[in-house]
């Protein structure tokens, strides 16, 4: 035919019992012009042959496995290994050698996995070892669980550590006209901000730099969530009533050590559930130290937060928060101090609706070289929300935005990017769904400065399939 660009011949030999799986395959591909005469050139580019080998013991205790696959332009892979146990139960072990070959690239790994399952825990540990074009990298992942039905202490722990060789990841922003994207560079911080009403870039994901040189770097992180049960450890867990039975502590926390980067994130929670699911209240208290570089320098930022969440029936919810942070900037002589204040209250209506009023003050107070600042943001205001069936949505919100500063100097942060004196900002949000893989979204917003108004209006189609 003359359409065929190619052709592909493949046979193939498979045995198979309860034992034991083996196949062979073996296959060419050879190309054609378009007038059904073959291509004059190398027989390599003409003609290509195909191999592979599969074997793998399904029954067993120790079940080894293996799989080969080559090509007659030299291109191959190979994954051999052996697995012992049931991963469901008791214990599982696996151990895996993978190599990989083409004209650009070359792979090899080395893999092992070890899981263990009792009754009420079970811990998950992998441990490989990975080289591509020579560079070799190393990483350990360790999990473990343990949720007995009746115990005082319940909880999660994971630990990973990777090692490698690599090309740092840099953010990639594209610039647009003023006042269309969504991303906004602070220079007084070297920070993009995202998120922003009337931002002078966009975000386009992250990428490899390659004017940036591979380096040696390491990552250590640790994350755990633990849940405490009062009414166990004072031995009154079998009551149904009781204040000590309504009552769930929560400790969590996160740790991240990298080359560049390191966190400390630590949240302690109580949770008080009324009697008869009539309202809950959960109280948080987290600490939360951060260290990340920036374009021109290094942030170092340190925030305590106090929360309270109150449930009250299936369709109200109070929140109060407060905030702390205290923020340093090396080799840019950048630092404050800052409070915040936020009160937000979520009636849900009927058909889907809700309204959510809110209030909130920040004030800030910092040092720049050799000035002082300070900056005081208020906003008070309201959102309205539909919740249509599946993605269906509608959403308004108006808030009034009050700002008072010493002088021009103060972050993007610190007022949101509000100008000084009373500004009003609105913004609504549209989206339909058109079936399961198709949504049409809109979002129009709207902000007054005395006699300047600033509208922008986005739109997006989305495609799921």
């Amino acid at each position: 035919h003359r359409d065929f660009k190619s052709v592909r011949g493949e046979g193939f030999l498979k045995h198979e019992n309860e034992k034991a799986s083996s196949e062979i395959n073996v296959g060419k591909v050879k190309r054609f012009t378009s007038d059904d005469t073959e291509i004059i050139s190398e027989e390599t580019q003409n003609e290509l042959w195909q191999g592979e080998i599969q074997s793998k013991y399904l029954q067993g205790k120790y079940r080894p496995y293996g799989n080969f696959y080559l090509e007659s332009d030299e291109d191959f892979r190979s994954i051999y290994g052996i697995e012992y146990g049931n991963k469901n139960q008791g214990a599982f072990a696996l151990t895996e050698i993978a190599k990989e070959k083409d004209d650009s690239t070359e792979f090899s790994q080395w893999k092992n996995f070890l899981i263990f399952n009792g009754k009420n825990w079970h811990s998950n540990t992998l441990f490989q070892i990975r080289g591509d074009d020579g560079l070799k990298s190393y990483l350990l992942d360790q999990s473990a669980a343990y949720n007995a039905p009746n115990s005082a202490v319940q909880g999660n722990v994971n630990y990973a550590f990777n090692y490698t060789n690599e090309i740092p990841w840099v953010a990639i922003y594209r610039r647009v006209p003023s006042g269309t994207g969504d991303v906004l560079y602070d220079s007084l911080t070297g920070k993009y901000i995202s998120g922003v009403d009337n931002g002078d870039f966009m975000y386009e994901g992250m990428g490899r730099s390659d004017s940036l040189p591979a380096k040696r770097a390491y990552k250590n992180y640790l994350k755990w969530e633990t849940q405490i049960f009062p009414s166990v450890i004072a031995g009154k867990e079998n009551r149904t009533d009781g204040f000590i039975n309504d009552i769930t502590l929560f400790a969590n926390g996160e740790w991240l050590r990298h080359s560049t980067e390191k966190l400390l994130d630590l949240e302690n929670s109580v949770l008080w559930e009324q009697p008869q699911k009539k309202g809950s209240l959960m109280l948080t208290a987290s600490n939360r130290l951060s260290t990340e570089p920036q374009t021109l320098a290094t942030e170092k930022i340190f925030s305590q937060t106090a929360d309270a969440h109150y449930t009250a029936r299936k369709d109200e919810d109070w929140n109060f928060k407060i905030i702390k942070e205290v923020a340093e900037f090396s080799f840019s002589e950048l630092e404050w101090n800052s409070w915040a204040g936020e009160f937000s209250y979520l009636r849900t209506l009927a058909k889907g609706f809700s309204v959510q009023p809110f209030y909130s003050q920040k004030y800030t107070e910092g040092f720049y070289f050799e000035e002082n600042w300070n900056a005081t943001l208020r906003q008070s205001g309201v959102n309205g929300r539909w919740q249509g069936a599946g993605a269906n949505l509608a959403q308004i919100g108006v808030s009034g935005n009050f700002v008072e500063k010493s002088g021009e100097v103060a972050p993007y942060s610190s007022v949101d990017g509000f100008e000084k004196g009373f500004s009003w900002r609105a913004n609504a949000i549209a989206q339909i769904a058109f079936g399961k893989n198709f949504i049409l979204s809109a979002n129009y917003i709207v902000r007054k400065y005395h006699d300047s108004i600033f509208q922008k209006l986005t739109s997006e189609a989305k495609a799921v399939f």
